[in-house]
């Protein structure tokens, strides 16, 4: 009888305890933040929660890359609100995931975001970022670039796509494809037409 107590007791606070643990929201965040101008689509952000004595504290990445201290973090029923300059974060959060909302002088943003060991702003795991470009392909030097926002962006895979290179030389285009290291590997090619 007593050993049977015990168990049920220890199973009671084992899932007690587990599911308890999987709500703080204490550790590493990798955010993403959907944003809706042309080019762009998904914004990244580390979050860094620490938690001392029931009280919390966080660094978040700015856009430049760097980690500075959030101007005020609260954290009531689930819900985290975070303050750092223009922008007001507001996240719940699901075991090792998070869902919420930004807002800022662009407007309000969906959030989402996973947990990570390390506080490296593209993950743990370094998958391609896929995204989106508009720009003018030029060739200079024997070399297609992509030519978008005065920068010159190369490409990993310009010899699979040579020919609708070739054609779109000297116009614009919107490119979808993934970065890889600091190159674009090309997924599609389309020209602009006069009505986008």
């Amino acid at each position: 009888m007593y050993r049977a107590t015990w168990a049920m007791l220890a199973a009671f606070f084992l899932i007690v305890g587990s599911v308890y643990g999987a709500e703080k929201p204490a550790g590493n965040w990798n955010l993403k933040i959907k944003v809706g101008h042309v080019g762009e689509g998904i914004r990244m952000v580390v979050l860094q929660i620490r938690e001392t004595n029931g009280k919390f504290d966080a660094v978040m990445s700015k856009l430049n890359g760097k980690l500075d201290t959030v101007d005020e973090v609260s954290y009531k029923n689930g819900l985290m609100t975070i303050a750092q300059g223009a922008y007001a974060y507001a996240l719940r959060f699901e075991g090792d995931t998070l869902k919420g909302k930004v807002v800022s002088p662009a407007g309000e943003q969906t959030v989402s975001g996973i947990r990570q060991d390390s506080i490296r702003l593209m993950g743990d795991e370094t998958a391609p970022l896929h995204r989106a470009w508009r720009g003018k392909i030029e060739r200079r030097d024997n070399e297609y670039l992509l030519i978008t926002r005065s920068y010159e962006l190369q490409f990993s895979n310009a010899e699979v796509f040579k020919a609708d290179l070739e054609k779109n030389a000297d116009k614009e285009v919107d490119m979808s494809g993934w970065w890889v290291k600091t190159k674009i590997r090309i997924e599609k090619i389309n020209p602009v037409t006069s009505g986008n």
